[in-house]
């Protein structure tokens, strides 16, 4: 992927995206259990949560480098607190561990849907005459 493509504003279109993909999963977990569908909406906003919290990451990166080394810490304290709302959510609530994998991976289908719908965006002729 082009250093011109990686924006805050795709990871807003996979934001969007993600978030179209976790009601559909929830909305299609309805036919298995209410359980199931339950994890996954739940996951899934956790998973968007994340992604928010990327944007927010990223956005300081780009400003300079005068705060990437809080940032840069601001992203690995944001993965100890995902694994642990994880852990508090299988271990503690005990939600349906199918449902919430399926939540948690809503995430790929986003970032598929949010890349090709930039790159279509963007045109592929901007981007080749950038690297070239």
């Amino acid at each position: 992927m082009p250093r011109e493509m990686m924006n805050e504003s795709l990871l807003q279109w996979i934001g969007r995206y993600q978030i179209g993909v976790v009601l559909a999963l929830s909305l299609g977990a309805l036919h298995f259990s209410e359980e199931i569908a339950i994890a996954t909406l739940v996951s899934g906003i956790l998973m968007t949560m994340n992604l928010q919290s990327m944007r927010f990451v990223l956005a300081g990166i780009l400003r300079g480098p005068s705060g990437n080394g809080f940032y840069l810490s601001l992203l690995g304290f944001k993965l100890v607190l995902m694994m642990g709302a994880i852990a508090l959510l299988i271990l503690v609530i005990k939600l349906n561990t199918t449902g919430l994998m399926v939540g948690l991976f809503s995430f790929f289908p986003g970032v598929g849907l949010g890349t090709i719908h930039t790159q279509l965006t963007t045109g592929s002729n901007e981007l080749a005459e950038k690297e070239s």
